[in-house]
């Protein structure tokens, strides 16, 4: 059922318990614990599990780990896969750059799950649940931000290729543009 995250992290560790070397779970399993609160520790330890073998920057843009970011060992995470990203498609011409990007793009679909949750309650319901509108505000707020971040950003390093921030990174302008409001 979505919105049950509990029930979701015990369905992940019965899985993860029967196999341990499904990554796609363990990555769930991971995420899921980022997602509540005060499970940091474990949600490091299932995402780093779930990661060995994994040459991908998604880890970079999820929004589910949103929090885990806030943690000294998110750069390790980090590191690791920018490395293992370029060990596999070559070396980024603009390694910092593709970081900032990527988080940007985190930040960017930070809410959307929360967001979609109301949206699910006011067709079930008749009228939006009062938590959606400090979340929208929000919302707004953050995608002000990174518009502003991603000007920054421009200036700084040009408009981002692929050969400089890899395929994912570069889409961060269209989310920073496709989801900024202009004032009329």
């Amino acid at each position: 059922m979505a919105g049950d995250i509990e029930g979701a992290i015990k369905a992940y560790r019965a899985a993860f318990k029967e196999d341990a070397k499904d990554e796609k779970n363990t990555y769930a399993l991971a995420a899921a614990m980022a997602l509540t609160y005060n499970r940091t520790d474990l949600a490091f330890k299932y995402l780093n599990i779930a990661l060995e073998e994994n040459n991908s920057l998604w880890a970079l843009v999820d929004n589910d780990l949103l929090s885990m970011t806030q943690d000294e060992r998110w750069e390790g995470i980090v590191t690791q896969q920018m490395d293992r990203f370029q060990k596999e498609n070559g070396a980024l011409k603009e390694p910092v750059y593709a970081k900032k990007l990527l988080h940007m793009i985190m930040t960017d679909q930070a809410l959307d799950y929360q967001i979609y949750m109301a949206r699910q309650s006011y067709m079930k319901n008749g009228h939006m649940p009062h938590w959606y509108f400090p979340m929208a505000q929000l919302k707004q707020d953050i995608s002000k931000d990174n518009f502003s971040e991603m000007e920054e950003l421009l200036k700084e390093y040009g408009w981002p290729t692929y050969s400089m921030v890899g395929e994912l990174a570069a889409d961060a302008v269209l989310l920073a543009i496709n989801h900024h409001e202009v004032k009329k």
